[in-house]
């Protein structure tokens, strides 16, 4: 039988306003980034062409990289894998909420969130740990975001129902609070078939920037 840590887990990142451009990459030895701790990592941003690197620390540091690498975990019967798309429970009642840098709506429907996994980490079968970054719904974006968008763009900007947007915020997750695999592909014409209930998304969001980039054209 496995032994059980008996530690208290309480990871949180700390993240650079400023994405690194590939171009301007420099690594020490041990593969941080030259800018900043020796804690501080850099990640690729797979949600965008232009191949910028995010800036990130979890603290505390110590604790984090004394926890064992993992490429999947299985919960529930299901496995999951870094890459992954999931659903992660939204308990509105919890002071962890995905959306910080979002204007919260009390009227929005209580779905799950979405996130991408990028990295995971255990202490023991019962203390296992996912590095993401979030997926926004479109009533998520802060309000003054969409309004300038709506201006430029026109009213249709967002597929209210199935559409997420990617985001550079990052967070730690614990897997208990996964609710399972979820599939979402990037839209690549610029119409999308109103009877899909795919999940899909055409755009990013930089939630230090507060700025959208992508397919802002699409029509739905």
């Amino acid at each position: 039988m496995a032994k059980v840590s008996e530690e208290e887990y309480h990871f949180r990142v700390v993240q650079c306003n400023k994405p690194l451009p590939s171009k301007c990459r420099r690594k020490s030895r041990r593969g941080s980034s030259s800018v900043g701790a020796e804690a501080t990592k850099q990640q690729p941003f797979p949600f965008s062409s232009s191949k910028v690197s995010h800036r990130y620390r979890v603290l505390p540091a110590a604790q984090w990289s004394g926890l064992q690498s993992y490429r999947c975990f299985l919960f529930r019967g299901t496995r999951f894998r870094l890459g992954d798309f999931v659903r992660v429970a939204n308990r509105l009642a919890s002071q962890d909420s995905p959306t910080e840098h979002a204007v919260m709506d009390p009227k929005r429907p209580e779905r799950d969130w979405i996130a991408y996994i990028l990295e995971i980490r255990a202490a023991d079968p019962y203390h296992v740990f996912a590095r993401v970054y979030w997926m926004y719904w479109p009533e998520d974006i802060p309000k003054r975001v969409v309004k300038d968008l709506t201006r430029s763009h026109g009213p249709e900007i967002f597929h209210r129902s199935h559409e997420v947007i990617a985001s550079n915020h990052m967070d730690i997750i614990d897997v208990m609070s996964v609710n399972g695999l979820e599939t979402v592909k990037p839209m690549i014409s610029s119409r999308r078939d109103a009877r899909s209930s795919q999940l899909f998304w055409k755009a990013s969001f930089d939630c230090f920037q507060r700025t959208i980039s992508g397919d802002m054209g699409s029509k739905q």
